[in-house]
């Protein structure tokens, strides 16, 4: 008995014996979706409501009178090292934002040398700053493709704490001077 079957452009009839039929069925060319029908059917409906016998090989791992499957080719960026077991490269995160480790090492860079002398570490800390907003502005309008917002955020931190810490030492040596001076009767600084 013949089988007429729709191919893939939804168009154009197709007929098969019965034994051919099933070959394309386990060749997977006459998919489970596919429109099949055959004498005595009242319409045309998908292959695995009207052949279900046919599919139930594909459940337990395949019947005796179908043939085995054909073996598939390896994907093209396959080779003969990738064997099982062996670690594979994974999926690569977002690339850092370069402003971020900049502001990171900036912010490293004025907090050091801001602890032990003011001025020295003033200027890294404000670029340490200004880095730290830029990177986490582009960060955000990335949308997930940079990466960075840790450490454009420790930069900013960072560079905060080290002018927080240069002025708390310039403050501290305007007072201590002056305490001085009042202290040691000096004329330098008059006082009414």
């Amino acid at each position: 008995m013949k089988w007429f079957y729709v191919l893939d452009d939804g168009a154009t009839k197709a007929e098969a014996e019965e034994t051919e039929f099933s070959l394309l069925v386990a060749q997977g060319r006459i998919r489970p979706e596919t429109l099949v029908w055959r004498e005595g059917m009242a319409e045309w409906m998908p292959c695995r409501q009207a052949r279900p016998e046919l599919y139930q090989g594909a459940l337990t791992g395949g019947t005796l009178d179908s043939p085995p499957p054909e073996p598939q080719p390896a994907p093209y960026y396959q080779t003969p090292y990738n064997q099982p077991g062996m670690m594979q490269p994974g999926p690569m995160g977002p690339v850092n934002e370069p402003m971020a480790i900049f502001s990171l090492v900036s912010g490293i860079l004025g907090l050091a040398p801001g602890v032990c002398c003011c001025l020295l570490g003033l200027p890294m800390s404000i670029v340490a700053i200004i880095c730290g907003h830029m990177s986490l502005g582009k960060i955000r309008q990335s949308g997930g493709q940079l990466g960075g917002h840790g450490m454009a955020q420790a930069g900013l931190i960072l560079g905060y704490i080290a002018l927080a810490v240069i002025f708390g030492q310039i403050i501290f040596q305007i007072i201590t001077s002056g305490f001085s001076a009042v202290t040691s009767g000096s004329t330098r600084f008059h006082m009414p």
